[in-house]
């Protein structure tokens, strides 16, 4: 996982720059193939942060979900525009292709999403639609959007601790974003025959007995849809609709599961065990074990042992 943005795209280090922040937690997926789609947690504990600096044009969007209440002031291509205080869960829409300044009046935490117009084109195929030409929501915040504040929250844990994000999980949560924002503000009309999206039995074994080949690396997505020869969108709905849950759902159980044999019947100590089950550490490992299992790795192990 990519925690700081080496692209030239407006999230990471620019956009931090931009809000005078010091280096903001950023996670980076390509969960729709070349098109990367970013997150960065923007926060500022303290009211009158001031006039961000002016962004490079580009063909992208952001979409941005307050999680707190924030009160500012906005220029978009150079004129004021309105904007009413906002609560927790606004979501504004700001093309990247006008010059935007705001006013940062008051504290602030918020999730920007990066979503360049490739990522858009990309969904818009995957739904059997032409592309949307961009997202039209209100720039202003007044716009309350439970979905995007849900999944926004769901990728928190991830960004307190960015080095032991879960790849797959990110990129689940990265094209379901990008499938929402597309449908509900870029006008989509998906093309459906009323069936549903399925696995055959063969690309079902195919993509399980790839992530158990690789329970100790990353695996990706788009990876997993290409194994299949199929749509990121068409791939993740029909796994879980085999399955009767998402891929890196799937991949994290089997990892566990894993790490339980391990803990039985090897003498690998706690941080090799996590590494050998696609862990970044033993901390990482310990918090996941401990969440899903209701004890520790450690104290599994005695108990199993003997």
């Amino acid at each position: 996982m990519t925690h700081q943005a080496p692209e030239p795209g407006f999230y990471g280090r620019r956009i931090s720059e931009a809000f005078h922040l010091d280096a903001s937690p950023t996670l980076v997926t390509r969960a729709l193939k070349k098109a990367p789609i970013a997150v960065t947690e923007l926060r500022c504990a303290h009211d009158g942060l001031g006039i961000t600096s002016p962004i490079i044009p580009e063909e992208a969007f952001a979409v941005a979900v307050q999680l707190q209440p924030y009160a500012g002031r906005l220029w978009v291509a150079g004129r004021r525009v309105s904007m009413e205080p906002m609560i927790a869960g606004s979501v504004s829409v700001y093309d990247l292709e006008k010059s935007t300044i705001a006013d940062l009046q008051t504290s602030f935490r918020c999730l920007q999403f990066y979503l360049p117009q490739a990522a858009i084109d990309t969904v818009a195929r995957d739904v059997g639609a032409r592309p949307a030409g961009g997202l039209r929501a209100p720039t202003g915040g007044s716009l309350f959007d439970p979905v995007v504040l849900a999944l926004g929250q769901s990728l928190l844990p991830s960004l307190a601790e960015p080095k032991d994000a879960d790849v797959l999980f990110v990129d689940h949560v990265s094209w379901a974003l990008s499938v929402h924002m597309c449908r509900a503000y870029g006008a989509l009309a998906p093309r459906s025959n009323g069936k549903r999206p399925i696995l055959t039995l063969r690309q079902e074994r195919m993509v399980k007995a790839a992530m158990d080949a690789r329970l100790g690396a990353e695996v990706t997505l788009s990876e997993l849809a290409d194994l299949c020869g199929l749509s990121v969108q068409y791939f993740a709905r029909a796994f879980a609709g085999a399955v009767g849950m998402p891929p890196y759902q799937w991949l994290q159980l089997r990892r566990l599961n894993r790490a339980k044999d391990l803990l039985v019947d090897s003498r690998l100590g706690l941080a090799e065990v996590a590494l050998a089950c696609g862990f970044g550490d033993q901390s990482h490992f310990t918090k996941s074990f401990t969440r899903e299992v209701g004890i520790s790795p450690g104290a599994w192990r005695r108990h199993h042992q003997g």
